[in-house]
């Protein structure tokens, strides 16, 4: 399963030593908004309205006719104007069916929303081009491309999507990137992705937590907010403080202990060589250990899923947060539930009552 890596971080899309890698793509937006604002104030504003223009057309598919609304909105800067309705409307709908992804208005509200900020409707954005000069000190980082496409899906998710050993993804990496980068194959890949994040909580009943909870794990990482709910669930019991990361061995820098770890052993009186072992199962196991049991029974209720708030390390993270308000993936999935409200809004589509 692709969920056995979400505890070391390499399903996410941030920083590999804290458990979500910022994508590239990500960071160079970030750095060229950051300049462009500096040199130009509120001026960028008006730009992006003056360049606005509308189109009339209509077309024979529904969904298109919704994503030709998209592309007209003013509410969505920074979408590519020539992108054409019918391509998008086409890659998403054959990606709900090669993917097996029910074609519901959440699931759709979703992807929407997802290719939106990631790529404003382009196959591959250019991005290096946009910027200002960065120095190579600030790039180093971001040297190595882990996403790609119109959706940012990582590329070891794709490789292990199609079967591929690790050895072969980092062989064929600059194939798998190529491939994500195409509106057909880079829409199905985000919405196979989307799918198996849809697997933890497409069973809960409130959409805000729904919504939040897949939002957050598209950032941080495939079923670290079902990870989040766990810590969560310790730190109320135990009333100790921990960050609901969905990093369940993320070390504290100033003690180099787990604090997750520390706060079952002292209050529950545990085996920490066996607490950390059930720790490192993967999400899809992990709720049948034995320390996920004990601490559902002290609960006295099944562990619910909590928005993963995985930060984005240093200074990307600050600039994040003066910019958008988003350093860290519940940020991140904050933003989208409020983007997925308007996307939503501008979907016209008929869907049967029970699937809407």
């Amino acid at each position: 399963m692709v969920d056995t890596l979400a505890e070391s971080g390499q399903t996410g899309r941030g920083s590999k030593k804290t458990g979500g890698r910022l994508s590239r793509r990500d960071f160079l937006k970030l750095s060229g908004t950051a300049a462009l604002a500096a040199a130009a104030g509120s001026v960028g504003k008006g730009i992006l309205e003056d360049d606005f223009h509308g189109r009339k057309e209509t077309y024979d598919e529904p969904l298109a006719n919704s994503i030709n609304r998209i592309l007209n909105s003013k509410e969505f800067p920074g979408i590519e104007l020539d992108a054409d309705p019918q391509e998008w409307s086409n890659a998403i709908i054959n990606g709900f069916i090669i993917s097996g992804l029910p074609q519901t208005k959440e699931n759709i509200g979703i992807v929407l929303t997802l290719i939106r900020v990631s790529s404003g409707f382009r196959p591959a954005p250019p991005v290096m081009g946009e910027i200002p000069i960065v120095s190579e000190e600030v790039l180093e980082p971001l040297k190595k491309q882990w996403t790609a496409g119109p959706m940012e899906v990582n590329y070891e998710y794709v490789g292990n999507l199609l079967g591929y050993s690790k050895e072969q993804i980092e062989r064929k990496k600059d194939e798998l990137i190529n491939r994500i980068n195409t509106v057909d194959e880079g829409v199905y890949f985000g919405i196979s992705m989307l799918k198996d994040i849809l697997e933890y909580y497409k069973d809960i009943p409130d959409e805000r937590q729904r919504l939040s909870c897949v939002f957050a794990d598209w950032n941080a990482g495939i079923g670290l907010s079902v990870r989040a709910g766990f810590i969560d669930t310790v730190s109320k019991l135990t009333g100790v403080s921990i960050r609901n990361t969905g990093r369940l061995l993320l070390k504290d820098e100033k003690t180099d202990r787990i604090p997750l770890v520390d706060a079952i052993v002292n209050n529950f009186h545990m085996e920490e060589g066996s607490v950390m072992s059930d720790l490192e199962k993967p999400t899809n196991e992990i709720n049948n250990t034995n320390t996920w049991k004990f601490v559902e029974e002290k609960l006295g209720r099944k562990i619910a899923p909590v928005p993963a708030d995985l930060e984005v390390p240093g200074a990307l993270g600050q600039m994040k947060e003066i910019l958008f308000k988003e350093s860290s993936s519940k940020e991140y999935a904050e933003n989208r539930v409020k983007e997925y409200q308007k996307i939503s809004d501008l979907i016209k589509i008929d869907f049967p009552a029970d699937s809407a």
